[in-house]
C-alpha cells in the first residue's frame, strides 16, 4: 500500500515535470552543448512506470528531472520582455527592469542601466556619495572631500562635517554673523588682549584701545592724555600746585598760580602765589605791612639809615633822609637831624661863616639860619649891612652879629639874655684892667 501510493506520486510528479518542460520549451527555440538548435521534445525522460516495479523494491527517491544537455536561449532573445536582448546590452534579462534604458537607481548596488556599475557617483565629481560614500552631497560636482571650502557661505564645500566659520582656528567664527572682527588672525577676537596705540582692534571691541584709564581723554603719541594710566590726569583735571605732577596736561606743574611769572611753593620764589602783585621783581610799598617784593619783610626803613620810619612804628622821622634818624648828629641847618624833637639845638657854629661879612651875600645857605635863601628878606641885618653894638638890628633869628655885619646866624648857639648880661659887665673890667 505504501509503495503503491509512492509510485503513484512519483509518476504524476514526473509527468507534470514533462509537461512543464513541454510547454516552456514550445516556444523558445532549444541549443545543444555545442550551440546547434534541437527539437525541445528529444530527450525527454520516459515517466517512471510503477507497475513494472517490484512489489518488495524499496527506491530511492530522486525527483531531479534528467533534462539531458544544458539549453542556452539565443543571444538576440528578450528573456524578460524588457525589450532588450543580451545582444542588445541587456545585462540581466532575467529583470525587465535591468535594461541599458533603465534609470539607474544610485548607491543600491544593481547596475539598473547596465552601465557597469552601480552609480555611485551621481554629480561625476570623483567621489562616491551614498551611505557608504565620502561625498557628503553627491548631487554637488562643486561639493566633495578636498574642495575649497567657501567661509561663512552654510555650505560645507569640503564635506568636513559644517561650513568653515573660523578660518584663523581662534576658537571664535567670523564672517557677517561671527564675532571676530578679523578672521585671518588668531591673536585678534573677542577677549583676546587690546594693545594700546597700534592701531589695531585685537579684542574686537569696536576700535583701538587708546583710553587706558578710561577717563575719557585718549593717550599714546595721538593722544592728549599725558598719562595714560591714572584717571586723575588729563586735560580737563584740575592741576595741583607745587606737587610736581601735571595733572592737566599742560606741560608742567602748577607752580605759579597767580600767574606773575615766579613759582611759589616750597621751591619758589613767589612769598604770594595768589597775588600777581607781589613777587621778587615788584616794588615793595613802605609801611602797609605787605612784602610786596618778597625780601622778608615790609619796608620800613625807607633811606636804609637802620631806623624804622615812624609810620611803621620805628623813630625814624624823616625815612627819606638817611642823614636825619635818632643816631644823626644835629647839625646847624633849621632840621631835627637827630629826631628828638628839636632843631639845632646841639648845633656847633661853623669858621666858614661869613665873621667879616658886611654885606650879608654869603652863598652858603646853612650859614643863613633867619635868610636861607640868602636874599636879606625878613633878615634882621640892619639897613647898610652893617650894624653896631647894641644895635636891636643885630639880632638875627636871635644872633649877634658882634661887630662883623651879619651874624652866622647860630640860631641854636646865640647868646642868651644871661650872656648878653655876663657880656655887658665883663667889658669894663677887662678895659680897666688894660688901664692900670
Amino acid at each position: 500500500m505504501h509503495v503503491s501510493n509512492l509510485s503513484r506520486v512519483t509518476v504524476v510528479t514526473l509527468s507534470a515535470l514533462s509537461v512543464v518542460w513541454a510547454v516552456g520549451c514550445s516556444d523558445q527555440p532549444c541549443m545543444d552543448e555545442s550551440g546547434e538548435v534541437i527539437d525541445c521534445a528529444l530527450d525527454i525522460p520516459t515517466p517512471y512506470d510503477a507497475a513494472q516495479a517490484s512489489p518488495t523494491f524499496e527506491p530511492t527517491l530522486d525527483l531531479t528531472p534528467t533534462l539531458g544537455p544544458t539549453l542556452t536561449p539565443a543571444p538576440d532573445a528578450d528573456l524578460d520582455g524588457d525589450g532588450f536582448s543580451p545582444e542588445d546590452g541587456d545585462c540581466d534579462d532575467e529583470d525587465p527592469a535591468v535594461n541599458p534604458d533603465s534609470e539607474e537607481v544610485p548607491y543600491d548596488g544593481i547596475d539598473q542601466d547596465c552601465s557597469g556599475s552601480d552609480l555611485t557617483d551621481v554629480d561625476g565629481d570623483g567621489f562616491d556619495g551614498g551611505p557608504d560614500g565620502a561625498d557628503c552631497d553627491d548631487l554637488d560636482a562643486a561639493i566633495f572631500p578636498g574642495a575649497d571650502e567657501v567661509p561663512y557661505d552654510g555650505i560645507d564645500q569640503d564635506c568636513s562635517g559644517e561650513d568653515i566659520a573660523d578660518l584663523d582656528g581662534d576658537g571664535f567664527d567670523g564672517g557677517p554673523a561671527g564675532t571676530d572682527c578679523d578672521d585671518g588672525d588668531p591673536d585678534i577676537h573677542p577677549g583676546a588682549e587690546d594693545i594700546p596705540y597700534d592701531g589695531i582692534d585685537q579684542d574686537c571691541s569696536g576700535d583701538d584701545w587708546v583710553d587706558v584709564d578710561g577717563d575719557g581723554y585718549s593717550g599714546g603719541v595721538d593722544g592728549t592724555d599725558c598719562d595714560d594710566q591714572d584717571p586723575e590726569t588729563n586735560p580737563g583735571a584740575a592741576d595741583i600746585p607745587y606737587d610736581g605732577i601735571d595733572q592737566d596736561c599742560s606741560g608742567a606743574d602748577l607752580d605759579d598760580v597767580d600767574g606773575d611769572g615766579y613759582s611759589g611753593g616750597a621751591d619758589g620764589t613767589d612769598c604770594d602765589d595768589q597775588d600777581p602783585e607781589t613777587n621778587p621783581g615788584a616794588e615793595d610799598i613802605p609801611y602797609d605791612g605787605i612784602d610786596q617784593d618778597c625780601s622778608g619783610a615790609d619796608e620800613v626803613d625807607a633811606d636804609n639809615d637802620g631806623y624804622a620810619a615812624e609810620e611803621a612804628g620805628g623813630d625814624d622821622c624823616d625815612d627819606q633822609d638817611a642823614a636825619v634818624n635818632p643816631g644823626a648828629e644835629d647839625s646847624a641847618d633849621g632840621v631835627d637831624n637827630d629826631c628828638d624833637g628839636s632843631v639845632d639845638e646841639d648845633a656847633v657854629p661853623s669858621d666858614d661863616c661869613h665873621q667879616d661879612d658886611d654885606d650879608c651875600d654869603e652863598p652858603d645857605s646853612d650859614c643863613h639860619q633867619g635868610d636861607p635863601d640868602g636874599d636879606q628878606e625878613g633878615h634882621p641885618c640892619d639897613d647898610d649891612g652893617h650894624s653896631d653894638w647894641g644895635d636891636s638890628d643885630q639880632f638875627d633869628a636871635g644872633g649877634l652879629d658882634f661887630g662883623s655885619g651879619c651874624d652866622c646866624n647860630y640860631a641854636a648857639t646865640a647868646p642868651t639874655a644871661g650872656w648878653l648880661s655876663f657880656l655887658l659887665l665883663a667889658g669894663p673890667l677887662v678895659v680897666w684892667r688894660r688901664r692900670r
